[in-house]
């Protein structure tokens, strides 16, 4: 007996142990948002081409190659991918994000030479807007069901497009379809926050910003609209969290 309680006594340090060790490694991989973490050219070129085309990683690589200036590499990629897979509704929403970010990029003073001494386009950058919804709208036209394809040519409208009222209604039917989606509540929470949108509610932004936060607790951007919401709601100890939770997720490296 004495035996057998010394076994179970070391079985049950051994599980204590095992089970902090892996408390650990969550908070480490929660550290900061995997989203802002830079990558260089070469890195997403052999990301990205080792990935599923189906994959959502696709969206985060974009985002990524934006955060670390190589936008037009991933433009470059994404619209040749595009135009191997015609008929495929991710190579065409894939181009659509990395066209949509480039243009965001060029619109920055500080990053327009950068790609503009890298990048010979054969479009003025003002019409990378329309490019981006031709490839947002037939990843949509293609895959109607599919609500990654639906929520981020809905942002699009809504955004960019000057089609509010579409816009919101693609992604409100959008987070209908993947409720586990943190990108997508955090998108609608966006919309709700704007101010100068078509519909502009608090309190419905600090839902669909909080759903975002408690299925993607490393959302850097969600705790920041969730901030700015809890702000403007004069909730000033739940915004200083927030902004803390944000900083904290934020690499030192990203601007």
């Amino acid at each position: 007996m004495i035996k057998l309680g010394i076994v179970v006594k070391k079985t049950w340090l051994v599980f204590v142990c095992f089970s902090v060790c892996l408390s650990l490694q969550s908070l480490l991989r929660a550290e900061t948002d995997p989203r802002l973490t830079p990558i260089t050219a070469s890195q997403f070129r052999k990301t990205a081409l080792g990935t599923l085309i189906s994959s959502s990683d696709h969206a985060k690589l974009i985002g990524r190659a934006y955060i670390s200036r190589n936008s037009d590499k991933a433009y470059l990629l994404y619209v040749e991918l595009a135009r191997q897979n015609p008929k495929n509704s991710y190579a065409q929403l894939w181009a659509g994000l990395a066209a949509l970010d480039l243009q965001l990029a060029l619109m920055h003073p500080d990053q327009m030479a950068l790609y503009e001494r890298r990048l010979v386009l054969g479009t003025q950058p003002s019409n990378l807007f329309p490019e981006a919804r031709l490839y947002l709208s037939k990843a949509y036209a293609l895959a109607p069901k599919l609500a990654l394809a639906q929520s981020r040519y809905g942002w699009f409208l809504w955004q960019y497009g000057n089609d509010m009222p579409e816009g919101l209604s693609l992604l409100q039917q959008a987070v209908e379809k993947a409720p586990q989606d943190a990108e997508m509540h955090c998108l609608l929470g966006a919309i709700y926050s704007n101010q100068s949108g078509n519909a502009y509610d608090l309190h419905k932004a600090e839902g669909e910003l909080k759903k975002a936060v408690m299925l993607d607790p490393s959302y850097a951007q969600a705790h920041l609209l969730l901030s700015q919401v809890y702000n403007r709601l004069s909730s000033v100890p739940l915004s200083q969290k927030e902004e803390k939770t944000y900083q904290l997720l934020v690499p030192k490296q990203v601007d």
